[in-house]
């Protein structure tokens, strides 16, 4: 039962519009006071004149009639029919019964702050004016008695009216009150939870910015390993050094460590380091079994990512001697398509260190050391290749340039003022330190002779001597440098006349056999064969004598084991 009343009592909420629901509360309260106010009211008056006023059962009638509005949510409307309803009914209080009294004055204010809370400051603003001039115009008409049933209100009732209006008053603003402190406590509450958002987003922004500089020096790093790896194919060595140290100067690492597996895929060993302890342990040779130790045995043997974020507790942390304050560690495969070549090894002093997302970060770094690793490996094998290519074609070139020099004497000529001459057995001390050395050579007295080798193919096939006349001084480095150049041009022309003539003696040997082949193949009889290629041979070669015999039977003799017949076959 009482909670059936409560909830008649109660007002209505208007989810998702809290100020409505506020004047709905207000609204409610007033409705309720005023249905109370006009059974007093009526007691009074009734008290008074001793019988019910006619209109009490029409105003609670009514006052049901504006709640039930209410309840269907037509708040807007109810507050400005109870604002007009409390200004109607302080009028002709004051018109017909009161007059210019306390009871008049408190009704018109208690209208005036009904039309402030319910319809705010602007209506209650028009509120008041007119209350004023209904104040104004009732105490006139009190002033000539025209006030009709002055006397029918005794004192008592009076006053017993205006205390029940200021109790309205009072229970209005306090009901005010109590709506202002929950919306003042519903305020701080929200701006605690603002702050305590704000705390969180700025610690999150913040988070954020770490991670993001974090993954920028990252690509940053990346990059510059991407740069600095094209200067630095040439030496394998130099450019592991120069990427592990990137690293750990960038990211403020205790220790990085760049392993690669050996020729037998059995090892991981270590390659380079950043620190004075990865030094120590590159001077000893430092290696780890591939998948049997540590987290670069695991990752060099599985090849996926691996992090220690506290190595007291891992299992599969190595612990290293040398590396004695190591508390986190990761450690990263370097692969190339399929195939894991080493591992990127990483070790902070602090636990926790890493994250998921430093593994794809380090990872882009990692493929790309791998890459620059793979392309100076391959550098040297081509490299190694084209030095022996080198090699093989500089001995060719020597040993045709022997072959020619035997064969052709006299390759030696002087030039004295405009006279060129073929310079016979003139050898010089300097000239023979040229040759040997394979370096310029000055004369040793006045340093007026000048030997400078000629090389072809790495290989000295001569000399150059230069001989200035005794008033015109030692050799400047200009001249020395000028001559040496001339030198270089004199073996580039060498090398070319000799591939020239071997070229042409090449071609000139290709047709002699093709037109002493097209002889031979003029006829079918073999005894006509036999005699063109006798003749054309002989002729071709400048023989004294050229012999061509087919004996089956002396063939097969020949192929006996043990049986001393010799055949001839062309002489």
């Amino acid at each position: 039962m009482w909670n059936q009343i409560r909830q008649w009592l109660a007002p209505p909420v208007f989810v998702g519009d809290e100020d409505k629901t506020r004047v709905s509360n207000l609204v409610n309260l007033i409705l309720l006071m005023l249905l109370v106010w006009v059974v007093i009211a009526g007691a009074s008056i009734a008290i008074s004149l001793g019988q019910i006023p006619i209109l009490m059962p029409f105003i609670v009638l009514i006052l049901f009639g504006v709640r039930v509005a209410l309840f269907r949510g037509y708040v807007r409307l109810v507050s400005i029919l109870i604002v007009a309803g409390a200004w109607l009914l302080s009028t002709a209080m004051g018109v017909v019964f009161v007059g210019a009294t306390g009871f008049l004055y408190v009704a018109l204010i208690f209208t005036i702050v009904l039309a402030v809370s319910f319809l705010g400051v602007k209506w209650g603003g028009f509120v008041a004016a007119v209350s004023v001039v209904t104040a104004g115009v009732i105490f006139y008409l009190d002033m000539q008695d025209l006030v009709m049933m002055r006397e029918a209100i005794s004192v008592h009732a009076n006053v017993i009216g205006g205390i029940s209006i200021l109790i309205l008053i009072t229970a209005l603003l306090s009901v005010q009150s109590l709506g202002l402190r929950e919306v003042l406590a519903r305020a701080r509450r929200y701006s605690d939870e603002l702050e305590t958002q704000q705390s969180r987003l700025e610690g999150l922004v913040e988070s954020r910015t770490r991670d993001l500089e974090r993954r920028a020096r990252y690509l940053e790093a990346t990059a510059v390993v991407a740069r600095d790896s094209a200067s630095e194919l040439g030496n394998l060595p130099r450019l592991l050094l120069h990427v592990v140290n990137l690293i750990s100067e960038r990211f403020g690492f205790y220790h990085v460590g760049l392993f690669l597996i050996d020729p037998t895929g059995e090892w991981a060993e270590l390659r380079s380091a950043s620190s004075s302890e990865g030094a120590r342990m590159l001077a000893r040779k430092h290696r780890l079994r591939v998948g049997a130790q540590g987290i670069v045995g695991y990752v060099t043997s599985r090849g996926l990512p691996r992090i220690a974020r506290d190595v007291d507790i891992d299992a599969l942390h190595y612990k290293n001697p040398d590396l004695p304050e190591t508390r986190s560690e990761m450690a990263l495969p370097l692969r190339v398509g399929g195939e894991i070549i080493g591992a990127l090894d990483v070790q902070t002093r602090e636990a926790g260190t890493f994250s998921e997302e430093d593994i794809s970060a380090l990872q882009s770094l990692a493929d790309q050391v791998s890459v620059a690793i793979t392309n100076a490996r391959l550098l040297e094998r081509i490299e190694e290749s084209v030095e022996a290519e080198r090699r093989a074609f500089g001995q060719i070139s020597a040993a045709t340039w022997r072959r020619l020099l035997r064969s052709r004497t006299g390759l030696a000529f002087i030039n004295e003022g405009r006279d060129t001459a073929p310079a016979g057995e003139i050898w010089r001390p300097e000239m023979d330190v040229a040759l040997q050395t394979g370096a310029a050579a000055l004369d040793g007295e006045n340093r007026a002779s000048l030997a400078i080798p000629i090389m072809i193919r790495g290989q000295v096939i001569g000399v150059v001597d230069g001989r200035k006349s005794d008033d015109s001084g030692a050799w400047s480095p200009e001249e020395q440098a000028l001559l040496e150049a001339l030198t270089r041009e004199l073996e580039v022309a060498l090398e070319s006349a000799r591939l020239f003539e071997s070229t042409q003696l090449r071609a000139a040997r290709e047709q002699l056999v093709s037109e002493v082949t097209a002889q031979m193949r003029q006829s079918l009889d073999v005894d006509a064969v036999l005699r063109t290629a006798v003749r054309q041979m002989g002729e071709a070669l400048g023989l004294a004598r050229l012999d061509v015999k087919l004996d089956l039977e002396s063939a097969k003799l020949e192929s006996q084991p043990g049986n001393g017949t010799e055949v001839r076959r062309a002489t």
